[in-house]
Formats: C-alpha cells, structure tokens, sequence
C-alpha cells in the first residue's frame, strides 16, 4: 500500500507550513535521498543478481526522484514567499535553469551543513 501523499496535496502542505519550518523540511527530504542512495549502493554491493535488491533499488530510485520533485516544491515556496536571495542560494546552492526554465534543484547534502546553520 503506498503511504505517500500526492506532490498536489505536499504542495498544499508546504503552504501551510511557516516559514521557519521550510529549512528543515530541506534538510529531511537530502536525508531521505542521502540514506536512499547509500542503501541503494550497499545492496549493490552485496549482490547486484538478487532479484529483491534490484526491486527494492529501483523503489528506492523512485522514491528518490519523488523527493526530488519535493524539494523542488519547497524552493518555489521560498521563492513564492520571497525568502531573501541569500538564505536559497545557501540553502540550495547557485540557481541553475534547465532548458525547461525550470530550477534544478541541487538534493546533495552539501549544499547546507545543519552544523553550521544559517547565516544571516
């Protein structure tokens, strides 16, 4: 059974969040795509013939991609909500546009260091 909620209804979510709770929701979704990716690589690791790690690989894969699209939505929130240019570049990392001229979305986790915090 599929937990997940729709990007539609994250969305909807995202917007009620406050501001102060977008940086976090940030740094759960690079988390999530971070111990995705390393699960991915161990079980590859083990075994890349068994035929429950491809398939539990290639959910992960779509999970990850989910969450991509996740941490898309929060960067237009930020936009929307016009966080100042400085806190989503440090956040984010430098905007890069796609032939689409929508923003890609750098998930690495080194991007914004949770130790480090905010500097504003």
């Amino acid at each position: 059974m599929n937990n997940t909620i729709s990007l539609e209804d994250y969305q909807k979510a995202i917007r009620s969040l406050a501001d102060d709770a977008l940086i976090p929701e940030v740094n759960r979704l690079r988390n999530s795509i971070e111990h995705l990716d390393r699960s991915n690589k161990e079980m590859l690791a083990y075994d890349d013939q068994d035929s429950d790690f491809l398939e539990a690989i290639q959910e992960n894969k779509e999970l990850i991609l989910k969450q991509k699209d996740r941490l898309e939505v929060v960067h237009k929130g930020m936009l929307e909500r016009q966080f100042p240019s400085e806190i989503i570049n440090h956040v984010f990392g430098k905007a890069e546009e796609s032939p689409d001229n929508t923003m890609q979305v750098d998930s690495s986790s080194e991007q914004n260091d949770p130790e480090e915090g905010l500097l504003l």
